[in-house]
């Protein structure tokens, strides 16, 4: 049993002083509010009141604290709207609308005029109230009895004033608390209820209104804020700004609006200053968009130009990306790109790449605010629906987007990849027009991954008519030219945007030859030598003017060397750039390209060590296993450009051969084969949801004697778990039965508390369950003889790993059509079936006369390691391609699941989306009837073990090892099972290659029925 309580902080020494919580060994938490579930928390808190879900997206992180998303709702609620109206924008509309909800209802229940606008004006008093003290709260008594006082509030009947009061509390507008005060009269701090505004921010806006409304001149605000002594209290100086900050910005939002003027205009004396730069920053997340004028914007500039390390730059950059995607705002993402677009890469690299380095995480700090960059990247790549969006907006934000793709910090760039194709794919004409803005952009690292995203939009999209709009689009601009843009992975992403239209039969009006490689490009003929790359690129550190950033260029030279550069050579140059270009390296010199490359860098790219070196060199001291490859140095973006650019031209020009048999040429298909891609655009989660061992519908309960000596459980043949409790199942959500088509399920004695987990030996049961298709006419053959089969030594037919395909590539694409060609080559055979071939340890196990098998399943794996958009590997089983075409499926919005042309749910892997074992089940009687039309049967192998296993000595302890084998199959329309156990001691192994094993039937019953003879 756990208790949870929940504390306000000012009550917290009250109820739970410290010494209680010391010694209680209690764990003390502080919630954040709904910070990084502010969509989450957003899209709840619409719903429950009624409202329809915005259509720009809530980025503000005011939206992470409940009382404000609670306030901001209520105010619409109240108004009786269901949505947000135009012109809500900014903090004064919120504040007004809020008061008039609770005006309204207020004057129901107290039956007086809502024309007085009773609360408005009480709650003004209050401000006028807190102004003159210089406080944040006032004594509850106090302010009690004085609000009872007050002529305005003559207008609730007598005895229900002091209710009112208490409705005001209720309604959340003010908060009475607990506080420590010092007493003067007893030296003391002593304790006494407040009451304030709740929210601070709404407290500090009617402050200032009552201020302007009552001190400031609109027909001269500047002489007002020289001579009014209430507003030179708050401006006398620097300090005193810094002091009241809040106001001060609740100033800069509410000058603008009301009387349009800016603040440093009618304070220019502290226009440089930090403390009203960083009010009109602040401001700009609160404002009317009808507020901002060519003065704001020249004032937005200045700041934007003064020292880029100051804290106000980067609240500055912050707050413009949080209004990025507002259609209306002066400063949204037209403006950012009007000021990105002209620079050249490397001096985009030195202030923008340097700047959004660092400002996303898999998982950020809790002390640490979450950064714009964070919060655009998280909402975009959020599971939830979009449709509400409108397209302006969602242009807009993957405008900026695209923008965070100069980044070499790969978790940011591939998890902005997939962000985009989460935003795009149902908006093909957008992701159209974002391509269409960065034709000219002059950063490969950004165009590539925009064609990354286009490709995956282009295989997840409902909207599969506007895929032919996208196709043409993409032949016309990147391949119906003299030539291809060379970067080898933007070809293949673009090429299969067009071949997946070809294969929807949308295609018709393009050369599907041009967009196959080889492609028109050129290749220089003359490469530098290591000496001139030395000279010209390689920085003396014993020259007077070596720096130490310096070092960030030579780091680049020695990085690029090849095992054949006759140097030491560089883990980039000799297991990444050279490795790829194997498939070439019999016709031309890996370490001339390497030169050309570096050469390339400094050249073409423009690589500035002055504007680059010591922010690589900042990088590398944060560098640490994993997060060598998540967070690169800037010039290793610049390797990869040269290195992509170079395999385009490579593949163009020179002879392709075989890795393995280099003498063969061998026509370059694609950068699958060698095996460059490093992001799979089709996908969307970072992982599955495998759980190995726990207990799930689709793997059942079972219960073990744990307790038993080793030796006695190991030779304990009753307690192997029925297989057919895995391969056949009803699901209890909808009542629908399932065959599962692979698993492998294990069980593992549980560590107890005083035990050293790995060294303690542990019982280990595990099974394997497979399916194989045959044809009906052998299916009684195969039977016969699994009865009889060890199943041991894995050397049945095993599902083929798909590794070097992305997705959705499967069943229909080159890539997969080449892999699938290329086994038939090796195995002889057509696909999908399956020769089965015996280990040696059953030579004699009489196959010759048996057909052959097939697969019914495939394992998609994706483990590349430069993609950092996943957590981890990602694997799960999909269903092969004879299935995919027979039972008419197709992808689905859930990874790893498949539907019929109906929608209906067919095949999946459960475990993708729930936490449990992963498995392929299918729809039994879709799959039974499917077989039968085709005329094929199924049945299953089962192997399974029991051991001791010690984790310290990396296996089995030293005990027997139990062996089951048999196979699974129907009759009469029921599974049943035949089997074999035995103990599998080295000894008695050598002893059953020569004898037959007994055999014996197990049939489906409940409970099970086993018979042994006296020996058994």
């Amino acid at each position: 049993i756990g208790l949870v309580i929940s504390i306000r902080s000012s009550y917290e020494e009250r109820l739970l002083p410290e010494d209680t919580v010391r010694n209680s060994n209690l764990i003390k938490v502080i919630h954040q509010g709904f910070r990084s579930f502010e969509y989450e928390a957003t899209k709840q808190f619409f719903l429950f009141y009624g409202l329809t879900l915005p259509s720009i997206p809530l980025l503000h992180p005011e939206f992470s604290n409940p009382l404000f998303l609670h306030l901001f709702c209520k105010g619409l609620q109240r108004k009786g709207l269901r949505r947000i109206p135009d012109g809500y924008e900014g903090i004064t509309a919120i504040i007004t609308f809020l008061l008039d909800a609770i005006d309204k209802a207020l004057s129901e229940k107290w039956h007086y005029p809502v024309s007085l606008r009773l609360t408005q004006k009480i709650v003004e008093e209050i401000a006028a109230k807190l102004l003159d003290k210089a406080e944040r709260s006032l004594p509850f008594d106090e302010a009690f009895y004085w609000l009872l006082d007050l002529p305005r509030l003559k207008a609730v009947p007598e005895p229900s004033r002091g209710q009112y009061i208490a409705d005001l509390i209720a309604e959340g507008i003010l908060s009475k608390n607990f506080t420590q005060r010092w007493d003067q009269d007893t030296q003391q701090m002593k304790g006494e209820e407040i009451i304030y505004f709740t929210y601070e921010r709404f407290g500090d806006h009617l402050m200032v209104t009552h201020l302007i409304n009552n001190h400031v001149d609109k027909n001269s605000p500047e002489y007002s804020f020289k001579q009014d002594t209430k507003l030179q209290l708050l401006i006398s100086g620097e300090k005193a700004i810094h002091k009241n900050e809040g106001l001060v910005e609740a100033m800069a939002i509410q000058l603008p609006e009301k009387m349009g003027i800016e603040l440093h205009q009618v304070l220019p004396q502290f226009a440089n200053t930090g403390s009203l730069a960083g009010a009109f920053i602040e401001s700009l997340l609160w404002r009317k968009l009808t507020s901002y004028t060519e003065k704001s914007k020249r004032y937005l500039q200045r700041i934007a130009e003064t020292d880029q390390e100051e804290y106000w730059f980067d609240r500055l950059t912050q707050n413009l990306l949080l209004v990025t995607a507002s259609p209306q705002h002066p400063f949204n993402s037209d403006f950012l790109h009007q000021s990105l677009m002209p620079l050249s890469m490397v001096e985009r690299d030195s202030w923008w790449s340097k700047y959004i380095h660092f400002k996303y995480a898999r998982e950020p700090e809790e002390s640490e605010e979450v950064s714009a960059v964070q919060r655009l990247v998280d909402w975009a790549w959020s599971p939830a629906s979009k449709e509400n969006i409108e397209d302006e907006s969602a242009r807009l934000l993957g405008q900026t987007l695209a923008w965070f793709l100069t980044s070499s910090n790969r978790l940011l760039r591939d998890s902005t990849t997939k962000a985009l194709v989460s935003l795009f794919e149902n908006r093909i004409p957008i992701l159209i027009q974002t391509l269409q803005t960065f034709e000219k952009i002059n950063d490969p690292y950004v165009y590539e991954r925009l064609w990354a995203v286009a490709y995956g939009c282009a295989l997840r999209t409902k909207s599969t008519e506007k895929i032919k709009i996208l196709s043409d689009y993409t032949y016309h601009t990147i391949f119906n030219r003299d030539e291809v843009y060379p970067h080898i992975l933007l070809r293949d992403y673009a090429r299969q945007v067009i071949e997946y239209a070809d294969y929807l039969g949308l295609a018709e009006k393009n050369d599907l030859q041009k967009i196959r490689p080889p492609y028109k490009s050129k290749l220089p003929k003359r490469f530098p030598t290591n000496k001139e790359i030395n000279e010209k690129y390689k920085l003396d550190y014993k020259s007077a003017d070596f720096k130490k950033y310096h070092w960030s260029q030579n780091e680049i030279l020695s990085s690029m060397i090849t095992n054949s550069g006759g140097r030491m050579y560089g883990d980039f140059g000799r297991y990444v750039f050279e490795g790829n270009f194997s498939g070439w390296a019999k016709d031309i010199s890996v370490n001339q390209l390497s030169n050309l490359a570096v050469q390339w860098i400094f050249e073409k790219y423009g690589y500035d060590v002055e504007k680059l070196g010591e922010f690589e060199a900042y990088i590398g001291r944060f560098k640490n296993g994993r997060d060598d490859v998540q967070s690169e140095r800037i010039g290793k973006k610049y390797q990869w450009i040269a290195m992509h650019e170079l395999l385009a031209r490579v593949s163009d020009n020179v002879t392709h051969r075989d890795r393995w048999r280099d003498d063969k040429e061998v026509p370059y298909q694609g950068p699958w084969e060698p095996s460059v891609r490093d992001i799979d655009p089709t996908i969307l989660i970072r992982k599955t949801s495998v759980k190995k061992g726990n207990v799930t519908w689709w793997n059942p309960n079972q219960e073990f004697d744990w307790q038993m000596p080793h030796a006695n459980w190991i030779s304990l043949h009753d307690d192997f778990p029925e297989p057919i409790q895995f391969i056949q199942f009803v699901n209890p959500e909808d009542g629908k039965e399932w065959l599962s088509l692979e698993s492998h399920p294990s069980w593992q004695e549980p560590t107890l508390a005083h035990e050293d987990e790995y060294h303690t030996p542990k019982k280990n049961l595990w099974y394997q369950l497979r399916a194989y298709i045959v044809s009906d006419k052998a299916y009684s053959k195969f039977i016969e003889w699994g009865k009889t089969q060890d199943f041991f030594g894995k050397w049945m037919p095993e599902h083929r790993e798909q590794r070097d395909l992305f997705s959705r590539e499967l069943y229909w694409s080159p890539p997969y059509n080449s892999l699938v060609d290329q086994t038939q080559k090796d195995e002889c055979i057509q696909h999908p079936w399956r020769r089965i071939t015996v280990g040696y340890h059953h030579r004699n196990a009489g196959i010759e006369n048996l057909e052959p098998v097939m697969v019914p399943i495939e394992d998609y794996i994706w483990s590349e390691q430069y993609d950092m958009s996943k957590e981890e590997s990602i694997s799960f089983y999909v269903p092969n391609s004879f299935l995919f075409d027979k039972l008419k499926l197709q992808f689905t919005e859930t990874e790893g699941t498949f539907a019929n042309s109906n929608g209906q749910i067919v095949c999946f892997d459960p475990s993708v989306a729930k936490a449990g074992d992963s498995c392929l089940l299918i729809c039994k009687a879709e799959f039974l009837d499917m077989l039968n039309q085709q005329g094929l049967r199924v049945f299953w192998t089962v192997l399974g073990q029991k051991s001791i296993y010690h984790s310290a000595h990396g296996g089995e302890e030293n005990f027997s090892q139990t062996v089951i084998s048999g196979i699974l199959h129907f009759k009469d329309d029921q599974l049943q099972f035949d089997r074999i156990i035995y103990d599998a001691t080295e000894k008695y192994l050598e002893r059953e290659k020569e004898r037959p094993k007994e055999r014996f039937s197990w049939k489906e019953v409940n409970p099970f029925t086993f018979e042994f003879d006296e020996e058994e």
